[in-house]
């Protein structure tokens, strides 16, 4: 990445995310000078499939169940030390959905009806 400030082809990526509308942005540093800047760039990535887009938490990469398990979890009648030998989290985590502390936009999907 060409750096504004001191023209060097010497820059790094700092910070990176993708935004729930496909989006990415992403904070660039110079190594030459320590010049920082952001650029938005569009097109390059879909927008995550999942539940209806209710905010941030709903689109995270990296949790351990998926949106059919926490339903099911929420749903089920087994106390959370069963369904924690069930699935890959710990009885408190169990509770922590149960209680719609967690993965609370299926939570909210789930208690509506």
């Amino acid at each position: 990445m060409h750096c504004a400030t001191c023209e060097k082809f010497d820059a790094r990526i700092i910070e990176s995310r993708l935004r729930l509308n496909g989006t990415r942005y992403r904070r660039y540093a110079c190594n030459n000078c320590s010049h920082r800047w952001t650029v938005n760039q569009s097109g390059a990535a879909k927008p995550r499939p999942g539940l209806p887009n209710t905010g941030y938490k709903a689109q995270q990469v990296n949790r351990k169940l998926t949106n059919m398990e926490v339903a099911e979890i929420i749903m089920s009648p087994l106390s959370s030390r069963e369904l924690a030998r069930l699935y890959p989290v710990s009885p408190s985590s169990i509770q922590l959905i149960q209680a719609g502390k967690t993965y609370r936009e299926i939570y909210l999907v789930l208690k509506e009806d």
